[in-house]
């Protein structure tokens, strides 16, 4: 339902193993924190903070907005979508998924 693969990826990511509230607030503390501010009329609201900008995270950063143990599924998520997102955006859903479980500290048992 997301038109963004990357926000698609970085909120399963921030959603796993925490309840639905939890993760909404860590989302919208990281995208406040480092994502890109929008404007559309009066509503404001700010973008999932692009894969670079993930990758330029301090621990710091990310234990800021709680973030901690997300860290690092969120940069090897980060580093492989910038790596193959292009290809990912045209890829079946099925053959999508299979590549997802491939990153490291994102597929089955989220293996380091």
């Amino acid at each position: 339902r997301n038109p963004s693969l990357w926000d698609a990826v970085g909120t399963a990511i921030i959603r796993q193993v925490v309840r639905a509230a939890q993760a909404q607030g860590q989302y919208r503390a990281l995208c406040v924190a480092h994502g890109t501010l929008v404007r559309c009329g009066t509503t404001t609201g700010w973008l999932f903070p692009s894969p670079e900008t993930v990758l330029s995270l301090t621990d710091a950063e990310f234990a800021a907005v709680g973030l901690t143990f997300k860290r690092g599924a969120l940069r090897a998520a980060a580093a492989a979508f910038l790596e193959r997102g292009c290809a990912w955006a045209e890829m079946p859903a099925d053959a999508l998924v299979d590549e997802l479980l491939r990153v490291r500290r994102v597929g089955p048992g989220f293996r380091s």
